[in-house]
């Protein structure tokens, strides 16, 4: 399920992910069996990849918190940018 995050715990899930991705690249370089070094790769690509969706989250966040406080939304407005945007 799906979670609201803050920009900053969305740049840290980025950071988590990037870890893992490092540690299974190292994972990667060490396997002898050719079979387990392109799974670690693999795992490891795929952690690269949400880790850039989550600093992309963080910087929508944070773009939100700078740019929506300047526009004058009314109620309605709000109601309709939640909904397509997913946010409950």
């Amino acid at each position: 399920m799906a979670k609201n995050l803050t920009g900053q715990e969305h740049a840290q899930e980025a950071l988590d992910f990037l870890a893992e991705s490092k540690a299974l690249v190292e994972r990667a370089d060490k396997a002898s069996d050719p079979t387990w070094r392109a799974a670690y790769s693999a795992q490891a690509a795929a952690c690269a990849q949400i880790a850039e969706a989550e600093l992309q989250a963080a910087r929508l966040a944070l773009e939100v918190l700078v740019v929506m406080p300047k526009v004058e939304l009314g109620e309605s407005d709000i109601k309709q940018w939640r909904k397509a945007a997913g946010v409950r």
